[in-house]
């Protein structure tokens, strides 16, 4: 098994017993705290910020990080990409301010257990991601 930066285990299949369907997102995430924390975020994303349109959403995925050779966090289940066609990756600022306030909020608020990929070098803005595994959520 191999275990990734974050801490957690990547998954080489969307077929892992560990991965569950989200109701956010065309694909899975990683089960239990994490489907949680991923829930609160995307009800106040699609609340806050925008609505999120799941066939625009995924999240696991088998796969490098795009232009890198270390494995993507989507590959732990462990990410998620919100209405991924209007937020290119390495576009910058495809929030309005408000929105960015409102998303940096919300990061806040589940005591960074979350990032945003809004705030990187490379802009990500459609990602978020679970912070890494001796994290506590609860």
């Amino acid at each position: 098994m191999t275990i990734y930066r974050n801490g957690w285990d990547v998954y080489s299949s969307g077929s892992n017993q560990n991965l569950v369907n989200f109701p956010w997102v065309t694909g899975k995430v990683r089960g239990g705290d994490h489907w949680v924390v991923f829930d609160y975020i995307a009800k106040r994303w699609n609340a806050e910020v925008k609505t999120i349109r799941k066939d625009w959403s995924w999240g696991y995925t088998n796969r490098s990080v795009r232009g890198a050779s270390v494995i993507s966090e989507h590959a732990t289940g462990t990410a998620v990409d919100f209405n991924a066609p209007l937020h290119p990756l390495g576009k910058k600022n495809t929030f309005s301010a408000a929105d960015q306030a409102k998303i940096r909020q919300i990061m806040k608020d589940v005591s960074h257990a979350a990032r945003w990929g809004g705030r990187w070098s490379r802009p990500d803005d459609m990602h978020v991601e679970l912070r890494q595994a001796s994290l506590t959520f609860g």
